[in-house]
């Protein structure tokens, strides 16, 4: 939840391997020849503008002749997708 900075997250862990950083163990799967838990985890979130962040990681992967976090593509899709959603938006108010 972006607005209030805080997350959940719900997993299947393999019975064998450590729970560390589980919050809680809500139950286990005990079907098939792989037992696994499922766990609850309140992960610490980051107090951090995203954007700014990514805009961050993006130019220390051009000083570093690296490869960004998020290719040109995949940023050109993302913003058609955005593109798409707007206009959807756009269209249903003028219907209404």
């Amino acid at each position: 939840d972006f607005s209030d900075g805080t997350a959940e997250v719900f997993r299947l862990v393999d019975e064998k391997k450590n729970n560390a950083g589980a919050t809680m163990l809500l139950g286990r799967i005990d079907a098939g020849a792989l037992k696994r838990n499922i766990v609850y985890e309140q992960p610490e979130i980051k107090d951090l503008n995203p954007l700014k962040y990514e805009l961050e990681l993006f130019v220390k992967a051009i000083q570093s002749d690296g490869v960004p976090v998020v290719t040109a593509e995949e940023g050109r899709r993302a913003l058609e997708v955005a593109q798409e959603i707007m206009m959807k938006i756009q269209n249903q108010g003028i219907r209404s």
